[in-house]
């Protein structure tokens, strides 16, 4: 587990996804936590002394259970998930059903641009043409 999301699921524990009220838990200033999240980094001794009952291996490893004796709070990595073939190929045709209606929205995006290009055109050719610039 990455160490932005081990301090995303520490906020989330302790205070309710409060980064403020986080950051005053640590002794820290607000702005010390959203650095951290941005930039993927966390101090573990300071997270270790103000966070009761967090699990020192997990701290440093990002693996097994956040808590000490809690292992139903394990928080899994995102690269040790299993799916069977049928899952995966579920997965699959989802994102390529996705992929192909990201396709579609640019294509509409695009005609629309020019549909209104075109309204602006013969708008302003309605215009000169009643104001009698056009003859």
């Amino acid at each position: 587990m990455e160490k932005k999301e081990m301090l995303q699921a520490l906020i989330e524990h302790y205070d309710n996804g409060n980064k403020s009220q986080f950051a005053k838990r640590l002794g820290i200033s607000a702005q010390g936590v959203s650095t951290w999240l941005s930039r993927g980094t966390l101090d573990i001794e300071t997270i270790f002394a103000k966070c009761e009952g967090v699990n020192p291996e997990w701290l440093l490893t990002g693996e097994g259970a956040m808590l000490n004796g809690d292992e139903e709070k394990t928080i899994p990595s995102p690269r040790m998930v299993e799916v069977t073939a049928e899952a995966w190929d579920v997965i699959k045709n989802q994102a390529e059903s996705l992929a192909s209606k990201d396709r579609q929205v640019e294509e509409l995006i695009k005609l629309l641009k020019k549909n209104n290009a075109h309204q602006e055109e013969n708008a302003g050719c309605a215009a000169a043409s009643s104001s009698g610039l056009v003859k």
